[in-house]
């Protein structure tokens, strides 16, 4: 009874040392700061609703008179529009008004999405990534059926050649769903209040 008691410690001492660990470095947690303020509040839920309705009209009725953005040529409203009707940003429009987080400053201008807003600096912002949840495991190989080797929880990462493929802080390589992964240097939103009233004063990715 003894030696089947020790044997059982031992398959269980070696099934928990087999499982993966969460690993030990840098984290970025998202910030929500929305609901710091009600006007900001309310400016989210209008925005959510004109982005699923596809409403051009009412976004351009949202944005700041002189609104910076990257998909196109010129600055403001009229410049926007031009290159809104061109190539619309709609599900990059949803991304950062969804779950993209952000931080309230001042009072009068909020930055979206927090990883953008919040990002530290000694880490450059166009090599590094971070993960957006909690729990999410790291495999060996590009399949999630094969061993997986540490868990991320909104760990900043280090991207490789491939999609998925990165450098954790503690040196090791593997893959993970590149859906849960955002760049720093990506899309990024900027609020501005003017009399009382929420704009957009800028819509811009630093990728190229």
């Amino acid at each position: 009874m003894k030696h089947a008691f020790l044997l059982l410690l031992l398959a269980c001492a070696t099934s928990l040392s087999a499982q993966p660990r969460p690993v030990a470095g840098p984290k970025l947690i998202p910030v929500y700061d929305w609901d710091k303020d009600k006007t900001l509040t309310a400016f989210r839920s209008q925005m959510m609703e004109l982005i699923r309705a596809r409403d051009e009209k009412r976004l351009f009725d949202h944005l700041d008179p002189d609104v910076r953005f990257s998909f196109g040529p010129g600055v403001g409203i009229q410049a926007f529009k031009r290159a809104w009707y061109r190539e619309p940003h709609w599900e990059e429009l949803f991304t950062m008004f969804y779950m993209g987080g952000g931080v309230l400053r001042d009072n009068d201008h909020f930055s979206t999405p927090s990883i953008y807003a919040s990002w530290p600096e000694k880490f450059d912002r166009f090599s590094f990534n971070a993960v957006l949840s909690r729990n999410t495991l790291l495999y060996e190989r590009n399949d999630p059926k094969s061993k997986a080797i540490a868990i991320l929880s909104f760990d900043i990462v280090k991207p490789l050649g491939e999609k998925g493929h990165i450098r954790v802080a503690d040196g090791r390589t593997g893959w993970m769903d590149p859906r849960l992964l955002w760049s720093p240097a990506g899309y990024h939103i900027e609020l501005v209040r003017k009399w009382g009233t929420w704009k957009i004063a800028a819509f811009v990715s630093e990728q190229r």
